[in-house]
């Protein structure tokens, strides 16, 4: 699953219909002169300059592709003399136009390949005739290449050269797609500042954090201002995402009790020192320190990852344990609907040492009628770091410890300074009266009780089925559970660990098995709904197995093995939930391998789908496959949705997938994304009416040797790097000594496989139209949506109220 690696690595590339209205622009090419052109160095094209002076744009023909490749790929090579060099950080995007110069549809690449930055790229379509403009983000590039060179922007000696290239590509290879390359560019918008905001000390001794985020690099200068109004203390970062914690104990020991004032002052150095933005972040109370709280807590949304020295947001109540002075009004809210897993994640911070806690949810009652809420999947669990290296294939705004194991221990460590987020799930029954339920997290500190936060849980009339409408195909490979636990075959053990899979609404299931799933497993999930489709066996293979599996002998083996499983499979009545797969993101090159295998295996299960991630952006039409493959799976940047209503109007579906890619400006679900892309994909899905999402593995454990465990507070020995590279990519289920041990992504994948019941659920009730005005509240397309957790969390009430009827 990892052959579109680099084909489907993305820096945030967005398509818009004319050029960007932007403050500074530096045109690098834009064909008009023979100098000009001659700066440009192709390879795997032909290259020429067209049309009449002051309307001149290159002309790319592509070659035809290498054996394997699924799509023609020219690279076009920029002289290093018009790059920026030292100066990278004055710039946000580069542009280009593009034009479709052939008759038809054809879907196109655009990336931007660097031999020290890496290689990033996106994938669109164009209309015959349509002009689009691509803009690439750059504004990460100034971290790796401008070290490399001096401050004259002499390159320094020990530096390779920074070669940048564009890449281009067309996905029907050997037709005549030609296309227009015209304005290439690199561009930077007015500063524009957001996300400002004074995070408060819950312990009020004055560690404040400052945040805020620019759409570019500048100076980000945070002020603080005594109760005499004289500065206290001021800290600047050249940056363009601001996370200032004040945490130097030196100083704040020496803070007089008062009134504190913070100012954030940004100035644009790049572009103009005299455009300055001041904010004014409002005040903050430092308290005495007999006043101040031993232990204090808050909510985060299960949406967003705390991170280790992360204070609570501006809006945030806080609570003080033992309870000192004022308590905030309200309680932990969590809103679900019947049938439902959904959670709260609180966070606590401690104030002189490090404290031994636990927690129990207690008294969880219906307020009218005192009805419990149901035990039954109610636990509360330590959210676990783990540390992360260079992920190479994207840009990261940190590396280091991130938020991502939910470890079922009994205590919990909390270290002065830090935070330690504590994760509540909630299981509601299918029956149980709608209503607010009230209760109380009790809060235990050294074995004795030191205060109850108040939780109020809201339980909405929808009912969400036993079932799941989208059909999964995330691989649990039950012999890497063995592997880290000794290497011995253990039945209860895989049980175990597939019923967790199930329990999270995902299949149980294997992409790559050698041969089919034990039959009895099979029913066993069926049975308790937890089971809409499974692979009976991969099939076929890549470009250096094309003699193999054209053979008759290998056709036979495959009817050898399936014959007697599917008899199996039809009297017990669950053929209808079984699937093929096989040639694993395959080009045209095993086009006639498909065609010989698959056709095969439909004339003999004609029930049986075949499903592939084959590549063929026409599903099925240009490859001539309309008749041996039923499913066609696209990466999410390939997915195109009017297509696929064609296909399936042909009675043939079209599902998606995702892997190591895509990237930004595209959903994942990588450790250092945000949590709420792992929810909001399941939104897509519904919204682009996929009826189902592949996955190439939930338990990847690459270099990984020990069952997770704490090595010190909340963080743990897990290294999370796939293939020494992205992380979390392949894993979001951890091994732990006990067996399971979810993360915060997966518990978001859950969430939003729920969320999508609910626009299932709402759609019955009152039409596509509903939903589909929910979801345009959060996102315009795949690649354009927003991770903000409390808009978020907004308009997910809406829509258990929408599918509630209220």
């Amino acid at each position: 699953m990892r052959t579109l690696l680099f084909l489907s690595v993305t820096l945030c590339l967005l398509v818009c219909s004319s050029l960007s209205a932007s403050a500074h622009t530096r045109v690098l090419s834009d064909f008009e002169s023979a100098a000009d052109t001659s700066l440009w160095k192709v390879s795997n094209g032909k290259f020429s300059v067209e049309g009449a002076p002051g309307s001149r744009e290159a002309r790319i023909e592509f070659n035809l592709p290498a054996e394997g490749a699924p799509r023609s790929t020219a690279i076009l090579t920029l002289n290093e003399s018009l790059l920026p060099r030292n100066d990278w950080a004055a710039w946000q995007r580069l542009e280009l136009d593009l034009i479709n110069a052939s008759g038809e549809k054809v879907g196109v690449g655009c990336g931007l390949s660097d031999s020290t930055v890496g290689y990033r790229y996106d994938l669109f379509t164009l209309k015959p005739g349509e002009r689009k403009t691509a803009c690439l983000d750059v504004s990460g590039f100034y971290r790796r290449i401008e070290p490399l060179y001096g401050s004259r922007g002499e390159k320094r000696d020990w530096t390779p050269p920074p070669v940048l290239r564009l890449v281009l590509s067309q996905d029907r290879p050997g037709r005549a797609n030609p296309l227009r390359v015209d304005n290439v560019r690199l561009v930077a918008d007015e500063l524009v500042l957001t996300d400002a905001a004074l995070c408060p000390d819950p312990l009020s001794g004055g560690m404040i954090a400052v945040r805020c985020d620019l759409n570019r690099l500048a100076r980000i200068e945070a002020r603080i201002w005594g109760p005499d109004g004289a500065l206290v203390k001021r800290y600047y970062e050249n940056t363009k995402e601001f996370y200032w914690l004040w945490d130097c104990p030196g100083e704040l020991e020496t803070l007089t009790p008062g009134q504190y004032r913070a100012e954030l002052i940004v100035t644009d150095c790049k572009w103009d020192p005299k455009t300055v933005i001041r904010r004014d972040l409002g005040a903050f109370e430092v308290a005495a320190p007999e006043n101040r709280a031993e232990i204090a807590a808050w909510q985060a949304p299960t949406t967003r990852k705390v991170m280790l020295f992360h204070n609570p947001g501006p809006s945030d109540a806080v609570w003080s344990l033992p309870a000192r002075g004022a308590q905030p009004q309200g309680a932990l809210k969590v809103e679900m609907a019947r049938g439902e897993y959904e959670g709260c994640q609180v966070v606590f911070r401690v104030r002189d040492a490090v404290r031994r806690l636990s927690f129990k949810v207690e008294d969880l009652r219906a307020a009218d009628s005192g009805e419990a809420f149901p035990a039954e999947g109610m636990e509360v669990l330590q959210v676990g770091y783990v540390y992360t290296h260079d992920p190479v294939y994207y840009e990261v705004d940190h590396m280091g410890w991130w938020p991502d194991a939910l470890l079922p221990v009994e205590q919990m460590y909390a270290r002065p300074g830090e935070s330690m987020p504590v994760w509540i799930n909630l299981k509601s029954s299918r029956g149980m009266k709608p209503g607010l339920y009230r209760g109380s997290l009790a809060v235990t500190a050294e074995g004795h009780p030191v205060g109850d936060i108040p939780l109020e849980v809201t339980v909405y009339d929808a009912v969400l089925p036993e079932s799941t409408t989208i059909r999964t195909a995330f691989t649990t490979a039950e012999e890497l559970f063995d592997e880290i636990n000794g290497g011995v075959q253990d039945d209860s053990l895989d049980l175990k660990y597939l019923t967790f899979v199930a329990e999270h609404r995902l299949n149980p299931d294997n992409l790559y098995r050698s041969k089919p799933p034990r039959i009895e497993l099979v029913e066993h999930f069926a049975k308790r709904n937890q089971l809409n489709s499974f692979n009976l066996m991969y099939v076929g293979g890549r470009i250096n197995m094309r003699d193999e599996i054209s053979t008759d002998g290998y056709i036979q083996s495959l009817a050898a093995t399936l014959d007697p499983y599917v008899a199996e499979l039809r009297k017990r009545h669950l053929a209808e939930r079984a699937y093929l797969y096989g040639f694993d993101e395959i080009g045209p090159e095993m086009y006639g391998s498909i065609r010989k295998v698959m056709g095969f295996l439909k004339k003999r299960y004609p029930e049986i789908p075949t499903v592939t991630t084959g590549y063929d952006p026409t599903y099925g039409y240009d490859s001539g496959l309309l008749d041996e493959v039923d499913v066609w799976v696209p990466l999410t940047p390939s997915y195109d949705l009017e297509r696929a209503e064609a296909t399936r109007k042909r009675g043939k579906e079209v599902w998606w997938y995702i892997c190591v890619g895509p990237q930004q400006p595209f959903a994942n679900w990588f450790i250092e994304f945000p949590a709420v892309e792992a929810r909001m994909i399941w939104w897509m899905a519904w919204q682009q009416r996929v009826p189902g999402f592949l996955y190439y593995l939930t338990n990847l454990r690459h270099g990984q040797n020990d069952l997770m465990q704490l090595t010190g507070w909340n963080k743990t020995n897990w290294n999370p790097a796939s293939f020494n590279t992205a992380n979390g990519d392949g894993c979001f289920i951890y091994s732990g000594p006990e067996g399971p041990i979810s993360t915060i992504r997966f518990e978001n994948i859950r969430d939003g496989l729920e969320d999508s019941e609910l626009l299932f659920l709402l759609q019955k009730k009152s039409g596509r139209a509903a939903g589909e005005k929910l979801c345009s509240q959060l996102f315009r397309s795949v690649k354009d949506f927003s991770t903000d957790t409390e808009l978020f969390g907004a308009v997910r009430g809406e829509l258990l109220r929408a599918a509630s009827g209220k």
